[in-house]
């Protein structure tokens, strides 16, 4: 999920209580939340390296913030309202799958259409003998592989997996604002990029 909706209003009136840190590790966690899709699990070490919360104070923020916004539930913690939203996200994404389906699958002019069984329509085809194919020029390379921009669900996954202390979320943002450059280049590979990132803070 690379963006979610955010209530301003009803916030500003269930967070006023907070400080600016904790605000701030608010805003973190429900950016994890929503990004991985899931309950935030039950480690709070382990969330405390997602956002980066490294001193005493950020630490004690992350329990608060648990404590106050959160309710732990088969060993993860769930956010009630985002736990709605996902929903709804999850609703519309399943529906739209089914739309693209159905807009794919091929008709013959006669079929009606509340039949489920389709048929592709051959009448105008060319046989695939008929086809002309393009030659090979000699010392042609085969073409590279086109760089996928990658969401930021897949990013903070692949910080978990490899145990990575870059935050995903400013990872994300910062290519995303420069168009997925390294220079002036175009990125080629997003993974080998967060390994960089990662050996240059543990440093």
């Amino acid at each position: 999920m690379n963006w979610y909706k955010h209530y301003m209003g009803d916030f500003a009136r269930d967070t006023a209580h907070l400080t600016i840190l904790q605000h701030g590790v608010y805003r973190l966690l429900l950016d994890h939340y929503y990004a991985t899709e899931k309950p935030l699990i039950n480690n709070t070490e382990s969330l405390c390296r997602v956002i980066r919360a490294c001193s005493k104070e950020e630490k004690e923020a992350v329990q608060f913030i648990l404590n106050e916004f959160f309710i732990l539930e088969n060993d993860v913690f769930h956010n009630t309202r985002a736990d709605k939203e996902l929903s709804k996200y999850e609703a519309q994404a399943s529906t739209n799958r089914r739309i693209a389906r159905e807009r794919t699958v091929p008709r013959t002019v006669d079929e009606p259409l509340n039949d489920p069984v389709t048929y592709p329509d051959t009448r105008y085809q060319i046989p695939d003998n008929q086809i002309p194919k393009p030659e090979k020029a000699n010392g042609d390379k085969p073409p590279r592989s086109r760089f996928i921009q990658p969401s930021l669900k897949e990013v903070t996954q692949y910080c978990e997996e490899i145990e990575s202390s870059v935050n995903p979320v400013a990872f994300w943002n910062h290519y995303e604002a420069i168009g997925w450059k390294v220079g002036k280049n175009g990125m080629k590979n997003w993974k080998a990029a967060i390994r960089s990132w990662t050996s240059r803070e543990g440093k």
